[in-house]
């Protein structure tokens, strides 16, 4: 629904779902999907970066501040590795 801001802050989030989210979902995804779901995420990141270059680690850098905006969603199971990213 964003039409603004810094592309690489929807990167991150997206990146965080595929990971954080991922596992946390581990008994509503087939053992395919859960297989699947870190090449996906390395695809993903690798294929934005190759269209995307960023040369000022603004993936790095939104990452802590996407891991912080998602524990205020109070997602069970989510809360440990997300405060650790955050740091």
């Amino acid at each position: 629904t964003a039409n603004g801001g810094n592309p690489w802050a929807d990167v991150a989030r997206t990146s965080l779902l595929l990971t954080v989210g991922a596992r946390n979902a581990r008994g509503l995804l087939s053992p395919l999907t859960q297989l699947g779901m870190p090449i996906y995420q390395r695809t993903y990141l690798a294929h934005y970066r190759s269209l995307v270059p960023d040369p000022d680690g603004l993936f790095d850098r939104w990452l802590p501040v996407m891991a912080a905006a998602r524990l205020n969603e109070n997602i069970a199971g989510e809360r440990e590795e997300l405060l650790k990213l955050a740091q």
